[in-house]
């Protein structure tokens, strides 16, 4: 249609993406400032970090930390990445400010591609994956 555009949302990745490969010593009052600064910059969607496992990701071992710390932006979408229900059921302690984008009334499947990076991420298999699909198909039936 003329005259229409798709739209592009940006989301900064920085805070997870980023920190996974930077000491996992960074004071998290630094990580404040730079996701203060982050909300400074006009970006309207922001992941804060992960919900993970420390043994795998130490760099976000203190998520807790931080969310109990940070303050806010209005007009910014905040949100997390999380690997498994556990995880995200740590972040819904932090909604709001963080958006949980998880659609109950819409459970996914999914499985990563590459076994090896799956295990060296999650420390699991795509069987393992796989394993957690039933629970899952059970609730989009009820």
């Amino acid at each position: 249609m003329p005259g229409k555009y798709p739209t592009v949302t940006y989301t900064e990745e920085g805070m997870r993406e980023g920190m996974q490969i930077e000491d996992s010593n960074i004071a998290v009052d630094d990580k404040i400032r730079l996701l203060d600064a982050l909300g400074e910059t006009g970006i309207k969607r922001i992941v804060v970090g992960s919900f993970v496992s420390p043994r795998y990701t130490p760099q976000m071992a203190r998520m807790d930390e931080l969310m109990s710390k940070f303050k806010a932006k209005p007009g910014i979408i905040y949100t997390f990445t999380a690997l498994n229900e556990r995880g995200v059921e740590r972040a819904r302690e932090y909604s709001p400010p963080l958006t949980v984008e998880r659609d109950e009334a819409r459970p996914a499947l999914s499985c990563h591609m590459c076994d090896v990076f799956v295990k060296r991420n999650t420390n699991r298999s795509q069987m393992d994956e796989m394993s957690a699909w039933p629970k899952t198909i059970a609730r989009a039936l009820e």
